[in-house]
């Protein structure tokens, strides 16, 4: 229901948070990209740790491919005939057969 009456929200959030978790499980192999529960816990403690400059590349990389995503799902889903609709066109069954 959500991806009906939000879709750009939906894509938004899709492209994000699966750029983190594409980019997180690549750190799991490949080392890194440093826990963020032990930033904050060192930072609430006064301390700062040396963060790794393949931390920052990661996250680079998430934002990068998180906003090539938001323009692929945007092209792809061709959002903008949603902002031109009525809500309950949403529903249209003959608009979401493939």
């Amino acid at each position: 229901m959500c991806a009906t009456y939000f879709p750009v929200p939906m894509i938004l959030a899709c492209s994000f948070f699966g750029a983190y978790l594409f980019f997180r499980c690549i750190a799991v192999f490949s080392g890194g990209f440093t826990n963020e529960f032990v930033i904050v816990a060192e930072r609430e403690q006064g301390r700062y740790s040396h963060i790794p400059f393949q931390n920052y590349l990661f996250q680079i990389s998430i934002i990068l491919s998180g906003i090539i995503s938001v323009f692929l799902q945007y092209k792809i889903n061709n959002a903008d005939s949603y902002e031109k609709m009525e809500p309950n066109e949403y529903h249209d069954p003959e608009r979401n057969r493939l």
